[in-house]
């Protein structure tokens, strides 16, 4: 039935209410709540409104919300403290205050307050930078790296506050400054004198620090040199490698640093994985400053030298070549029988690059040094037996007489030959039946 026509206006002012009234209400609670309540309410459109109105503050009623949010941020509510950062930020406000409270922020339990304190120092910069650089010494070794993340997401524009601190007293602060300097740049003219001072600083690491950050802006510093040879005579790191590198690309420039080099090539160690071991890098950088053939009739003359640090340079060019080099095998058979377990492997690494295929001819030499490089260096060369493994399994079954062979001349270990064996053998073998007993280990 249809609605008598009295009933419609009746409708329509309901409407009217229910499309109007919440408006009216919000409109009431925005003029009758203070501006800076309303910029921390829980209510997202309430705060939503609010930036709007916060925009066009001026005057008295600004100074009078700045004071009030200010007041919220040193409360003990992290959710308050950091809308009241939040919305300090967007205003604009640089006070130091504001800084002050940014800065505390830093040490609060809530992950999302630090985070806002963080990105408040970054967006007011100069000053703010400036106190976030002098808290590189705190004695809080997390706020440390918390105060260094800031500085190096605020990029180029972190240079000036950390310049003012390259030469503090505190030798934390000299070092993580000479670090950051070199992960931001750019390399300006006062920032290349200021790292240039930095190479003769009493501690070592800014000292590397330093060195590693003029390498980062290619500034081709003669000084540099002398540090970047200490840092390659240090326990090896990260740093070592990355001045190994540097000196690779200095070339004929970098002739001083060849005597350590030499040292490393000497050294009876090596490592295989993502970063190059000390031996490699000294090879790479040895042959970019005092170049040898590549040819691999000369290199195959170098790897039978008396000199370990010539059969290493050779062993590791010949293995590393890009494309691998098939006419690399004899030469690289031979290394496998050299008496320094680096050369050895490295030979070994070369084959497994070429494959393992291209010893069938030479099987006779070749796979009797296969099996013994892997006893010498299984557990013994950090990062061998993960590839070396697999890789020798490519040849299958032929090998199962080597290794028996190498396990009774106790070339190899038992648990080694296991190791192998589990890869060729089915599994319900591990030692063949000819094999001597494992020994007791009573």
């Amino acid at each position: 039935m249809t609605p008598p026509a009295t009933s419609r206006p009746r409708w329509g002012v309901f409407l009217f209410v229910l499309l109007f009234l919440p408006l009216l209400f919000l409109k009431w609670k925005e003029t009758s709540v203070p501006l800076a309540e309303r910029l921390v309410s829980e209510d997202d459109t309430v705060r939503n409104l609010s930036y709007l109105r916060m925009r066009g503050l001026a005057g008295p009623e600004r100074t009078e919300t700045v004071e009030a949010l200010l007041t919220v941020c040193r409360g003990a509510d992290p959710r308050r403290s950091r809308l009241a950062l939040y919305a300090l930020r967007k205003m604009g406000e640089t006070d130091e205050r504001v800084v002050e409270i940014a800065i505390a922020s830093l040490r609060a339990p809530d992950a999302r307050l630090r985070r806002e304190g963080a990105v408040a120092l970054m967006e007011i910069g100069g000053e703010a930078l400036a106190r976030v650089a002098r808290g590189l010494s705190d004695p809080d070794l997390t706020l440390q790296s918390v105060y260094a993340e800031i500085l190096r997401r605020s990029g180029s524009s972190a240079s000036g506050a950390l310049l003012s601190v390259l030469t503090s007293s505190s030798i934390a602060t000299r070092h993580a400054a000479a670090e950051i300097l070199g992960e931001i740049g750019p390399f300006e003219p006062a920032v290349v004198e200021a790292l240039k001072d930095r190479l003769h600083d009493p501690d070592r690491d800014t000292r590397i620090a330093a060195a590693l950050s003029l390498e980062k802006g290619r500034t081709p510093v003669p000084e540099t040199i002398g540090v970047l040879v200490e840092a390659i005579s240090i326990p090896w790191d990260e740093r070592s490698e990355s001045a190994a590198r540097a000196l690779e690309r200095r070339g004929p420039s970098a002739r001083a640093a060849l005597p350590m080099l030499s040292v490393l090539l000497r050294r009876p160690t090596e490592a295989f994985g993502d970063r190059l071991s000390p031996r490699a890098a000294a090879a790479r950088a040895a042959q970019a400053i005092d170049q040898r053939s590549s040819e691999i009739v000369d290199l195959a003359w170098d790897i039978q030298n008396k000199d370990v640090a010539l059969r290493y340079r050779a062993a590791y060019f010949l293995a590393e070549s890009d494309p691998p080099r098939l006419g690399a095998v004899p030469a690289l058979v031979r290394a496998l029988g050299d008496p320094d377990v680096g050369v050895a492997s490295r030979a070994l690494h070369g084959l497994s690059r070429v494959g393992m295929s291209a010893l069938e001819r030479l099987a006779a030499t070749a796979y009797p040094h296969v099996v013994r490089v892997f006893g010498r260096a299984d557990g013994v060369v950090p990062g061998f037996t993960e590839w070396a493994a697999p890789a020798i399994a490519e040849i299958g079954p032929p090998l199962i007489p080597a290794i028996k062979i190498s396990l009774q001349k106790k070339e190899i270990s038992a648990a080694s030959a296991d190791h192998l064996l589990s890869r060729l053998a089915p599994p319900a073998s591990s030692v063949p039946p000819s094999s001597p007993p494992v020994p007791s280990s009573h």
